[in-house]
């Protein structure tokens, strides 16, 4: 993490371990060969990562599918989204992203979940 920045949100590294390990728990059965953790930040895990970040017909996903007034709306003002690590404001946060992402791609489809804070995915064209 870049010195400064404040991470929001209330989650412990307990929480974050738990999480791993009901993510780790409901993909065991595709992991060996198929699924690889990278337990860094994004921006990280791209590097390690040699070519296209996806082949055709992957699937790209993520959580949250929201922007910054969305997330104030519901958790108030301290959960303020919208500065990178780098100091950057983007208020779009990560709905912003993905859809820029998607409409580069050709316009994609985002598939969302039907929750408060939904997770979503995309599925580039083979």
């Amino acid at each position: 993490m870049e010195e400064g920045y404040n991470e929001p949100g209330t989650d412990t590294a307990a929480d974050k371990d738990a999480n791993l390990r009901q993510a780790r728990g409901r993909m065991k059965k595709w992991v060996v060969g198929i699924v690889e953790f990278f337990v860094m930040r994004s921006t990280d895990a791209s590097k390690l990562l040699p070519g296209p970040k996806l082949r055709p017909g992957g699937i790209l996903g993520g959580h949250e599918y929201i922007d910054l007034q969305y997330a104030i709306d519901k958790l108030g003002a301290a959960e303020d989204w919208s500065t990178g690590e780098d100091g950057s404001s983007h208020p779009e946060a990560v709905k912003g992203a993905v859809d820029e992402f998607r409409e580069q791609m050709g316009d994609l489809a985002v598939y969302t979940s039907n929750e408060d804070f939904p997770s979503w995915y995309i599925q580039k064209p083979y």
